[in-house]
């Protein structure tokens, strides 16, 4: 497959079929390396926040290890901002 490079901005870039996009898996973000004269393009799984926390705070529930732990009220203290 021959691809043209094409300017953008202050750089280039190469546009790739939306065949190749989804045979690779690729979504948001690719790794690219180089390998001698070869450009190696990997796609990379985003990392999702919170993924797993679900399943986390579901178990916390049914061990009844999810109680809430307040600070004594009663002790006057200022916060130190560092």
């Amino acid at each position: 497959m021959v691809l043209d490079v094409v300017s953008i901005s202050d750089g280039k870039g190469i546009c790739f079929p939306n065949s190749v996009i989804n045979a690779l898996g690729i979504k948001d973000r690719i790794m690219l390396q180089t390998r001698k004269n070869d450009l190696v393009i990997t796609p990379v799984n985003k990392i999702v926040p919170r993924k797993n926390w679900r399943k986390a705070f579901e178990k916390m529930n049914k061990n009844k290890e999810d109680n809430l732990y307040f600070a004594d009220n009663n002790i006057d203290f200022e916060w130190e901002w560092q």
